[in-house]
């Protein structure tokens, strides 16, 4: 089976990597064969990242969408046990209208959803998967975390104007220190709230390391006995038992925490992540918990999730095959069809690409020719 995966373009051999990994954790596969009304995703664009819906009339007049999510999907439909897990995987085209290139994209997800009464050891699941997931593309991959309540604990507490809010959002999430100093100094932000802001938006590092510089903020940014002081050291808590759970593990090094990743608050609840490989200059993966809209469709359920857009792989994972197949078994009329039989599956067996041909095509590529002669099976010329 190996040499069959790696003789796949990179995008095939990880849907069937992870489809196997996911069923290995228990989660079931969803299929989706049916489309949901344009009325349903209305209500979810900013979940859906400002992408345009793609939508079609039905035979009825209805107007329609082209699946451009599965996260909401299965939130609607899959049956859910109020005292256990479900645990739900996909392997889906998505369509949605892309506001940016204007074009229509058809994206290909393998991702996994967990639903219903969530604590941390499945979160802690859900991001062992995520990392499996990268791995199972790379081995040379990230997973940046962060927390839903992290950062906007902290926008929504400054006494600032809601449009100044928006542009430190973003300059929070480009990194962009200098535009975030100057709005701060304009909204007449103290010192010390502006140097806090400075530190938010400049960590990336390890779990650990990125909670023990936070956990300082809080006294500049929230003062004593807050509501929101209190979600801030939450967020950071939950940080911390992730770094407990994967510190003496094979994917210490692989986990960072960064702030600059901004999920809106609407939807997502909890820890918040991206995923990277070196050879792809795109997120690989997204998700992270989303309790808040898991509310909106599904009453006292929490919910978490990611999705692996495959389709990023096929523009920067060559298949370079330099044969079409491993091995030509040629036979002729005098070739006993019981040898023939015998061979392919001896070689099968042994995981070997092959055809069987009278002759040889013309343009195939074989790493090695058999023939049937007289009464055995002979290497021949390539």
């Amino acid at each position: 089976m190996e040499n069959y995966l790696s003789a796949l373009p990179k995008e095939e051999a990880a849907t069937l990597q992870l489809s196997a990994l996911y069923e290995s954790f228990g989660y079931k596969k969803y299929r989706n064969t049916r489309f949901e009304e344009y009325s349903f995703y209305h209500d979810y664009q900013g979940f859906l990242a400002g992408e345009g819906v793609i939508t079609f009339n039905s035979a009825d007049g209805k107007l329609m969408a082209l699946k451009p999510d599965m996260t909401l999907s299965i939130l609607k439909n899959v049956e859910i046990h109020p005292d256990s897990l479900s645990r739900i995987y996909y392997n889906e085209n998505v369509y949605r209208f892309q506001q940016s290139t204007r074009e229509y994209k058809e994206i290909h997800q393998c991702g996994l959803e967990m639903i219903g009464p969530m604590d941390a050891f499945a979160v802690g699941e859900i991001v062992l998967l995520a990392l499996q997931s990268l791995a199972a593309v790379d081995e040379d991959y990230v997973l940046t975390l962060s927390h839903a309540d992290l950062v906007a604990s902290v926008l929504l507490t400054l006494p600032v104007e809601p449009r100044v809010r928006e542009q430190m959002a973003v300059c929070l999430q480009k990194k962009n220190l200098h535009d975030l100093q100057q709005l701060a100094e304009q909204a007449g932000l103290s010192g010390a709230q502006s140097r806090a802001l400075e530190v938010l938006s400049d960590t990336a590092a390890p779990l650990q390391e990125a909670a023990e510089r936070l956990a300082p903020l809080k006294e500049p940014l929230f003062g004593p006995n807050t509501e929101a002081g209190a979600r801030f050291l939450q967020a950071l808590e939950e940080v911390r038992t992730l770094h407990e759970m994967f510190k003496d593990t094979e994917y210490r090094d692989h986990l960072v925490l960064d702030t600059s990743i901004l999920n809106p608050v609407d939807y997502y609840s909890g820890i918040v992540m991206q995923g990277y490989v070196r050879a792809v200059p795109h997120m690989v993966l997204a998700g992270g918990r989303y309790d808040r809209l898991a509310e909106k469709l599904r009453k006292n359920v929490g919910a978490m999730g990611f999705a692996v857009y495959l389709d990023r792989l096929r523009a920067y994972y060559k298949t370079q095959k330099p044969y079409d197949v491993d091995t030509l078994l040629l036979y002729g009329t005098d070739t006993p069809v019981t040898e023939l039989m015998e061979k392919r599956a001896a070689l099968q067996k042994e995981g070997r690409s092959l055809r069987t041909e009278k002759h040889v095509p013309k343009g195939l590529r074989a790493r090695r020719q058999l023939r049937y002669t007289n009464g055995q099976w002979e290497e021949c010329h390539v």
